[in-house]
């Protein structure tokens, strides 16, 4: 396994075990013929990126916050990432970061949030991902908008993101219910 593929950041997050899991997780998959794998708090989809490809059949990202949600199923379709990107940059372009983090706040505070553009919302997820460090993902921050996102044009990865995440399966649920 080479470098993880991490398409959401967190403070906390698990990259680290995409690398002890995923090859234990593949060779149960392959010794007893299981064909689906579902990320089942999909967060970053840390394991779900750095699957090997072809060892499920089908594989299922699952996540309570509809912003994610949106985020990977765009992720999963190329014409839907490029789409994504041209958002991204758009809001970048065009927006003063308080500006951009005001938006974003808006959009997640949203009693509305599934009726909004997903695109819009998809791209919130990204902002909000790269854009905060504290644990309720509600506190923007500009410094760590130009150090995550600006200077590393970090949008640009999501093609990488892409490759890997194709014809995953998208669900908004409650894990327990």
């Amino acid at each position: 396994m080479g470098k993880i593929l991490s398409p959401l950041i967190s403070s906390g997050g698990k990259a680290w075990a995409a690398q002890i899991y995923n090859p234990i997780v593949e060779e149960c998959a392959k010794k007893y013929n299981l064909s689906i794998y579902i990320e089942g708090t999909g967060a970053g989809a840390r394991n779900l990126s750095n699957m090997e490809r072809g060892v499920f059949k089908k594989r299922i990202y699952n996540e309570w916050d509809y912003d994610y949600c949106c985020y990977f199923a765009m992720l999963s379709n190329l014409e839907e990432t490029q789409l994504l990107i041209r958002i991204i940059k758009y809001l970048i372009y065009n927006n003063e970061p308080k500006e951009l983090f005001e938006l974003c706040k808006q959009v997640i505070e949203s009693d509305e949030i599934k009726s909004l553009d997903r695109g819009l919302v998809a791209a919130v997820a990204f902002f909000r991902s790269f854009s905060t460090f504290r644990a309720n993902r509600k506190q923007f921050y500009e410094g760590i908008l130009t150090k995550n996102i600006l200077k590393p044009r970090r949008y640009l990865k999501l093609l990488d993101y892409n490759k890997e995440l194709q014809g995953i399966t998208v669900t908004n649920t409650d894990c327990f219910n």
